[in-house]
């Protein structure tokens, strides 16, 4: 049978007659019969991916606030995000995802792109300081952080310094004009 044939066919066959009240139970059916069988479907076939990807969310978090947690009362003066085996192990469980890792007064967060394309660069630890509430930030070259509520390039130099370029902020170790904000960055090297 052609295409056309099949064609004729389908258009000749007449829409079979229905009672008034079919149309109105229909969508009532439809959902009985996806229950039903979705009763009958053993659990082991629907998918788990988004289960594992909440529990993996989880153990995350509960793994960086016991590492906080632990090492929260250190008097390291570099700070908890300095550490290169943390900076490390989180850069492995999302690899080319990590834009930065961010300690401040709330904890520490982890901010994430949405698909692996943020590229293996220098890692830059940043402290900004307004006053006494600091917060330290560990990202890549080239990536955007916020300070001061501004977007903020961080940039590592030839010479092993670090660069904080935004469209109306500039810092670097030699041009230190930012007002009432205390930075101090570096690179860290050898943590990748």
């Amino acid at each position: 049978m052609n295409n056309s044939k099949l064609d004729k066919l389908l258009k000749s066959a007449k829409v079979p007659e229905q009672t008034a009240g079919h149309w109105e139970d229909f969508p009532g059916h439809v959902v009985r019969s996806l229950r039903n069988r979705r009763e009958k479907i053993p659990a082991a076939h629907f998918q788990r991916r988004p289960v594992l990807a909440w529990g993996l969310a989880l153990a995350i978090c509960l793994m960086i606030g016991f590492v906080v947690g632990r090492w929260r009362g250190t008097s390291e003066a570099n700070g908890l995000l300095q550490n290169a085996k943390l900076v490390r192990e989180v850069v492995a469980m999302f690899p080319n995802q990590v834009q930065a890792i961010i300690q401040d007064e709330n904890g520490l967060r982890l901010t994430l792109a949405e698909t692996p394309n943020v590229s293996q660069s220098q890692p830059l630890w940043i402290e900004v300081c307004n006053g006494k509430q600091c917060r330290s930030i560990v990202t890549f070259s080239g990536q955007v952080v916020q300070i001061d509520g501004q977007h903020v390039e961080a940039l590592a130099d030839a010479a092993g310094g670090v660069m904080l370029v935004g469209e109306h902020f500039f810092w670097s170790a030699h041009e230190q004009n930012t007002g009432r904000l205390r930075i101090d960055a570096q690179q860290l090297s050898r943590v990748l």
